[in-house]
């Protein structure tokens, strides 16, 4: 899965009991060195909270049962349903590819 996530991020080096960094200048890797603190830049990720859907983890487990928990957690599959729709929907008008 990884494979295809990061398809398009090149990897110059891999450490082995250490992290590796490197350097690009002008988009070509001159320098490889080891990177005992290694860091990374990630993509900031918004989450979706959707109206009348209780996500909190501490609220659904005090529930009495399952058809209260499903009554409360029900609208959110609702909701992923229609955003499926939305991009299958931008798909299509985009044509063949």
């Amino acid at each position: 899965m990884a494979d295809l996530h990061y398809a398009d991020t090149p990897e110059y080096a891999a450490g082995h009991g250490v992290s590796a960094d490197w350097a690009l200048t002008g988009g070509v890797c001159h320098l490889v060195r080891t990177a005992w603190m290694p860091a990374a830049e990630v993509e900031k990720t918004d989450t979706f909270d959707p109206p009348g859907v209780e996500l909190s983890m501490e609220a659904l487990g005090g529930m009495a049962g399952a058809a209260e928990v499903e009554a409360e957690i029900g609208p959110l599959a609702a909701a992923y349903r229609a955003w499926i729709a939305e991009r299958r929907a931008e798909v299509a008008d985009r044509g063949p590819a």
